[in-house]
């Protein structure tokens, strides 16, 4: 694991490097895992509904992809991991625990 956030790739690189959510006055912010059920709405909004197909993405279970991938990991690596992406999981919304 790297030990800095910012040696790290730009594609594993936490978000909050690259979001200014402060700076920004963001009109959605869309979680990945409820793409989904909350694009309809920014495509109506938008205006762009008839031009997209809705039906393009395709979002298995969040639970079962992380359960899968966690699975192979030591405690401390995870507990590492969450340390990388802490300012993410509070900017997100997201919760966390080890168990």
């Amino acid at each position: 694991m790297p030990e800095s956030p910012l040696s790290m790739n730009e594609h594993w690189s936490p978000q909050y490097r690259y979001c200014t959510l402060c700076n920004v006055n963001y009109n959605f912010v869309i979680k990945f895992e409820e793409f989904e059920t909350e694009m309809p709405s920014m495509y109506s909004i938008m205006g762009v509904q008839k031009f997209l197909n809705q039906n393009y993405w395709h979002n298995p279970t969040p639970e079962n992809i992380y359960r899968s991938y966690f699975k192979t990991l030591s405690d401390d690596d995870i507990q590492n991991l969450y340390d990388i992406y802490k300012y993410d999981f509070e900017l997100f919304g997201y919760e966390w625990s080890l168990t």
